[in-house]
């Protein structure tokens, strides 16, 4: 018995369809062919034209995450306060690395600075919250009106004194660490008060002479605050006695001295 074989070719068949224009031969088959060219060449060119903006836009997303980048960095190297103030100190050199937490400027802001000043334990119930004083300061041989801002309750065991918060008004050349006095308005006491110039002062002794009949005395004494030129006299004299006001350097303990009446 003999077996044949059948060998079938297969082929893809493309039909074109005939273009109207040229069907009805308005455009000669070769304008056909060089328009459809131009066509396949325009659609090219636009694709190529899509794929550049693509990456243009990537280029210039690429840009913008650069500049936001450097933005930030720029931000770390710019130190900006939080209010209008002067430095009054540096803590660190330009050049060197700064440290999470460590300081590199003091700025002093301009205005709300305050006075602490210290006062004597006895005068605590004197000092009442929003009081106005006067406040001299020295170095701009000026007196100004401060309030009292904080009064601190707890009590130097050192000192036996408190610290009193005075807030200043702002002033042109005032700055932190100058020197000033506040004066509280107090109560009235008696005092028994002498001259400058009657007080002698050999290292910690004070004393002063006390008239005695004739006889001039020396007597020791414990001084108070100064007033003027005169000085407060805390022990050692009562008020009524008479006291030499300016003794001479030669005069001593049990010399005899005369009293005269000063002249009207």
């Amino acid at each position: 018995m003999s077996s044949f074989f059948f060998i079938v070719a297969c082929t893809s068949i493309v039909v074109r369809m005939p273009n109207p224009l040229l069907a009805k031969a308005s455009v000669s088959q070769q304008e056909f062919d060089e328009s459809e060219a131009r066509l396949k060449s325009a659609r090219a060119g636009l694709e190529m034209a899509a794929s550049k903006r693509r990456q243009a836009e990537a280029r210039r997303s690429q840009a913008e995450a650069e500049l936001a980048a450097a933005r930030v960095a720029l931000g770390y190297a710019t130190l900006a306060a939080p209010f209008p103030g002067l430095v009054t100190e540096r803590k660190a050199d330009p050049g060197s690395m700064a440290t999470p937490g460590a300081p590199l400027l003091t700025v002093e802001r301009e205005g709300n600075l305050r006075l602490e000043t210290s006062i004597d334990e006895s005068r605590l119930g004197l000092v009442r919250i929003s009081e106005q004083v006067e406040v001299e300061i020295d170095s701009l041989n000026r007196t100004v009106s401060g309030r009292v801002a904080e009064n601190v309750p707890s009590i130097d065991a050192a000192t036996r004194s408190f610290t009193v918060k005075i807030d200043l008004p702002a002033m042109p050349g005032l700055r932190a660490g100058m020197f000033g006095r506040a004066a509280f308005a107090g109560g009235k006491r008696e005092a028994l008060l002498v001259p400058q110039s009657a007080v002698l002062e050999r290292g910690q002794v004070r004393s002063l002479y006390v008239v005695e009949g004739h006889t001039a005395r020396l007597r020791l004494i414990t001084l108070g605050e100064p007033r003027d030129n005169r000085r407060e006299i805390l022990s050692g004299l009562t008020a009524g006695e008479k006291i030499i006001v300016a003794p001479a350097p030669l005069l001593s303990d049990g010399s005899r001295v005369a009293i005269r009446e000063a002249s009207k």
